[in-house]
C-alpha cells in the first residue's frame, strides 16, 4: 500500500473517534527513507504523545522535504508548492489537541491556522 494513505488514515483517526492511529503510524514510520511519510508519522506520533517540542521537529523537517520538491520542479506552479498541505493539516490536529506550534516557514501558517481554531 502506497505510505500515503496510512497518512489519511490517520488524519482520519485524529479527527474522528477512532483509536486506530498507532497503527497507522506505525505504517508511516515502517520506512525510513519515505522521508516525506516518516516526517509525517513522526509528527502524528508526537501528537498522541503530546511532545510539542517532536511535533514542532517533524513539522520542520516535513517542511524542509516540502521545500526541496518545490525548489527542485516536483511542485513548482502546483497549489500544492505555495503552501505544505500535510503540514498545514498535522498542525491543526496539534491544535485541537492543545498543543502550540512554533513553526516557522513560508510553506506554513500558524496564524492561519489559530485563526481557524479560534472561528470554529
Amino acid at each position: 500500500t502506497y505510505p500515503i494513505f496510512y497518512y489519511s488514515m490517520c488524519v482520519m483517526d485524529f479527527l474522528g473517534e477512532h483509536k486506530n492511529g498507532p497503527l497507522w503510524i506505525a505504517k508511516l514510520l515502517e520506512k525510513p527513507k519515505i522521508k516525506e511519510t516518516f516526517y509525517m508519522g513522526e509528527a502524528f506520533q508526537a501528537i498522541l504523545d503530546k511532545n510539542e517540542t517532536n511535533l514542532n521537529l517533524a513539522l520542520t523537517n516535513l517542511l524542509v522535504k516540502h521545500q526541496g520538491r518545490v525548489r527542485h520542479g516536483d511542485l513548482r506552479e502546483t497549489a500544492e508548492g505555495l503552501i505544505c498541505m500535510s503540514a498545514m493539516t498535522i498542525g491543526y490536529i496539534g491544535l485541537i489537541n492543545n498543543m502550540h506550534l512554533t513553526v516557522d516557514s513560508e510553506y506554513f501558517s500558524c496564524r492561519y491556522l489559530e485563526y481557524l481554531l479560534k472561528s470554529k
